[in-house]
């Protein structure tokens, strides 16, 4: 764990200890951003530079267009029957726009004076893979929501994207907590949620979405909101994660 145990210092000591001849290092995020993989990556590199012998090192990158993760997500997500609900809302985790922005390090002058003045305006990064940004993070959650609406046979018009956990107004958009409040204002009865950049439930998708999002949604008019299960321990996802591991 990176703030709380066991840490990842004890972990990587442990390994130390146990004498291991390499490492492969696992950020458990699907979409790339620098203040969740990057720093993560940071950290353990910052333990293991104080070593006298270091093993070689492995990473496991973004797994966002992986096969076995966005099965595994389909599969929570059809056990959910979700052709009961009005509308879909893939929810990710915010960052701060200037995030996305430092993100686009291969703009073009043109683009990149666009997004100097707005750094969402001018942006392709939500309408397909992008390959002249591949670390963009709101490129990667754009592609994982359309590669899972797809799978799920969602039709257009019937999901979109949000970011939730904002701390000001200048994270990226749209915010989970006003679509919400939106879908219901425009009649949506029954709304499902996923919550595709968490592959565990924790607080900020059993209680945010789960408890305040529904709050929200019945407030202005909802009837009923579910919070799609995360993969947790789901053994389709604990079989794909360890299938990433041994390809590295």
């Amino acid at each position: 764990m990176s703030y709380q145990n066991p840490s990842m210092q004890k972990g990587l000591n442990e390994l130390r200890a146990a004498g291991v001849q390499r490492l492969v290092l696992v950020p458990m995020y699907p979409q790339y951003a620098s203040s969740s993989t990057g720093a993560s990556l940071q950290a353990a590199f910052q333990e293991i530079a104080s070593w006298n012998d270091i093993p070689p090192i492995s990473t496991v990158p973004s797994f966002y267009r992986e096969e076995g993760y966005l099965a595994a997500f389909t599969e929570r997500i059809l056990a959910c029957t979700p052709e009961r609900f009005g509308h879909v809302l893939f929810s990710f985790h915010g960052l701060p726009d200037r995030h996305i922005q430092r993100s686009h390090t291969a703009c073009s002058d043109h683009l990149q004076s666009a997004l100097d003045k707005n750094p969402v305006a001018g942006c392709p990064c939500e309408l397909g893979d992008n390959n002249t940004y591949p670390s963009c993070y709101k490129m990667q959650c754009h592609s994982t929501a359309r590669a899972l609406a797809k799978r799920c046979g969602l039709e257009p018009g019937k999901w979109s994207v949000g970011f939730q956990s904002r701390l000001d107004s200048k994270w990226v958009t749209p915010f989970s907590d006003k679509r919400v409040e939106e879908l219901a204002k425009a009649g949506c009865e029954k709304l499902l949620v996923v919550s595709p950049a968490f592959i565990s439930d924790c607080l900020e998708t059993l209680i945010e979405i789960g408890d305040e999002y529904e709050e929200i949604f019945k407030e202005h008019g909802g009837k009923e909101l579910h919070l799609v299960p995360s993969l947790n321990a789901l053994p389709s996802w604990v079989n794909a994660l360890a299938q990433l591991v041994r390809q590295m």
